[in-house]
């Protein structure tokens, strides 16, 4: 997705998550990527607010049913939303630093 370009799909993104989450499927990652994409294209169109809501449901769900298979690009992009709060990138720091690491993101 293309920045500048995504804010131009925001509405099908939301519809299209909305329906992944009301199917609730076993193979969640397809709701995870629609979430991030969904998530960039809310940030592209300036929506900052519900950019960041949309981050914290993503985080929230791969906390309840496990890792994504795209963990890196999913912390990746809460720094870059988060790169204005610093308190939020400390947590970030403090969940990489103190929590289990598989993907090595210390």
């Amino acid at each position: 997705m293309r920045p500048g370009w995504s804010k131009h799909i925001t509405e099908i993104l939301e519809k299209i998550s909305n329906l992944l989450e009301e199917a609730d499927d076993s193979d969640f990652n397809w709701r995870c990527r629609y979430l991030s994409a969904l998530c960039k294209s809310l940030s592209d169109s300036e929506k900052k607010p519900e950019a960041l809501k949309c981050l914290d449901k993503l985080i929230d769900l791969t906390k309840k049913k496990g890792d994504c298979n795209f963990q890196e690009v999913l912390f990746r992009t809460r720094i870059h939303m988060y790169r204005d709060n610093n308190a939020m990138l400390a947590n970030i720091k403090k969940e990489t630093e103190t929590g289990e690491d598989p993907n090595a993101f210390k």
